[in-house]
């Protein structure tokens, strides 16, 4: 999945609109302003839900950049005065709706996650950076500073409101802490660790078994035409990650991973929105077992192993054919 200069407007991924945030919108606007030239890609509410309490959050901005490497970014819309303490990584408030929060650890458990799966790739394991910030786009530094929150032990790195410019940005995440040091990344580490964020590793076939031969094979380059059948292409990845306001058609030509991103989509629109009722309706009998499969998969990806999917239980998101058969229901029947 590369990401070149031709595609800056592309590479920023927003997975559902953002509503009635304005705090959230400015610290996004800002980073894929800061970010337009860079190579990298970035995700506003990337789907990796971690467990908060009884909810399932995921991070706010994810920035996936080759210099940097994995950048989460938790987002906090709170001004001063809501501030009541801080207490090493616990934040009192007082006149909101959550009276205790804890922005880095929830940024750092959700970078860990990310980190880990790019830790399975042998090419990638412990070469990825990792970085974790709090913005907090409703306070400048010096309202910062006058409460005495500057002089604390084990602030984490911040990003205030003062400080979206472009150059102040850079600085900012440049002096952040690396939480979980890499290396400089090669070319084709670069594409593997894009490949790993957009969950080509899901869509791959076990290895097979194969007698040690020198020299290309018949079998070695149909393994590795199987690779790139699976990876993600960056217009598939905003299709697949994407919730739209309203209708939505995806066309294409058969193969051309349709139903891939089709069943990528219901399983994140599910965590996003568990109480929504999702049918998932298709016209070939066959693809049954192949959409319940994708469908496990993806759910697995996106809950960090903590959940699966089981059709027999899961009242919210159902698997239809269009019209049923003798031992199974249709959505027209």
């Amino acid at each position: 999945m590369a990401v070149g200069i031709e595609e800056q407007g592309s590479k920023f991924i927003t997975t559902e609109a953002i509503k009635n945030q304005d705090g959230e919108q400015k610290i996004w606007d800002a980073f894929r302003s800061t970010f337009a030239d860079r190579n990298c890609i970035g995700y506003w509410r990337y789907p990796i839900f971690s467990k908060a309490g009884e909810i399932r959050k995921e991070p706010d901005i994810l920035i996936v950049d080759r210099e940097f490497g994995v950048v989460v970014i938790e987002v906090k819309s709170i001004n001063i005065d809501q501030i009541a303490a801080i207490n090493g990584q616990q934040w009192q408030l007082q006149n909101t709706d959550t009276t205790e929060i804890n922005p880095y650890q929830q940024a750092e458990h959700q970078l860990r996650t990310l980190i880990s799966y790019s830790d399975r790739e042998t090419a990638l394991w412990r070469k990825v950076n990792g970085r974790a910030i709090v913005a907090l786009p409703q306070i400048t530094t010096e309202q910062w500073q006058q409460k005495g929150f500057d002089q604390l032990p084990d602030i984490p790195p911040m990003i205030f409101q003062d400080q979206l410019g472009k150059v102040a940005l850079i600085e900012q995440i440049q002096q952040a802490n690396i939480v979980i040091p890499g290396a400089d990344l090669e070319a084709k580490n670069w594409e593997l660790l894009l490949s790993v964020i957009g969950g080509t590793p899901v869509l791959r076939k076990p290895p097979r078994n194969q007698v040690n031969t020198t020299g290309k094979t018949r079998s070695n380059v149909i393994d590795s035409l199987r690779e790139k059948l699976y990876e993600i292409d960056l217009q598939q990845e905003h299709i697949g990650k994407e919730i739209p306001p309203g209708p939505q058609r995806i066309r294409g030509i058969a193969g051309s991973g349709k139903t891939v991103l089709l069943c990528q989509k219901a399983a994140h629109m599910h965590l996003k929105h568990p109480d929504w009722d999702i049918a998932l309706v298709f016209f070939t009998r066959s693809l049954y077992d192949l959409i319940t499969g994708l469908l496990d998969q993806w759910i697995k990806r996106f809950s960090c192993g903590e959940m699966q999917y089981d059709p027999k239980t899961n009242s919210k998101l159902r698997v239809f054919h269009a019209w049923g058969a003798k031992e199974q229901p249709g959505l027209y029947r």
